[in-house]
Parts: C-alpha cells; structure tokens; sequence
C-alpha cells in the first residue's frame, strides 16, 4: 500500500510539473509510445499501467508513466496510444 501511495504521489509530482510547459520545451524523440503496460528490466521489475517508452534514434531514451513522459518529449514522426 506505502509502494502504492508513493508512486501515485511521485505520478502526481511529475504530472503537475509538466502542466503548463509549451510544445517547444518538450524534448523531440522519433517514436513515443504511451498508455500500455511497460515492465522495466531494472533490478526492480516495476510495473507500469499506463506506462510510455520515447524512442530516438532507433534507442530508447525514456521509460516512465505516459503523463510523465507526455511532459518531456514529443514525437516528430509517431506518437502510438495502447488504448483500445
């Protein structure tokens, strides 16, 4: 439930920074994918529900929740949601 709690206000944190940014802050990555189910292969194995992943030059640079990395990047060519 602490792990829960944690990661809804750290969610809520990033979310509230990103408010308010223009397009042109928003860091250019080729593909963002967004909205789906994203396991990270780190030593945690977190689960993210609504997880994205920013892809630049065929590399991915991001992995995080879609609110978070909607308020980084933006896609130049594609931008792919997993909600049906």
């Amino acid at each position: 439930m602490k792990k829960l709690l944690f990661s809804l206000i750290v969610a809520g944190l990033l979310t509230a920074t990103a408010y308010g940014q223009s397009n042109s802050d928003l860091k250019a990555v080729d593909l963002l994918i967004k909205n789906g189910m994203v396991i990270t292969m780190d030593s945690n194995r977190a689960l993210l529900e609504t997880g994205a992943v920013a892809v630049a030059n065929g590399t991915i640079v991001a992995v995080g929740t879609s609110a978070a990395l909607e308020g980084k990047f933006k896609a130049k060519k594609n931008r792919i949601s997993l909600i049906i």
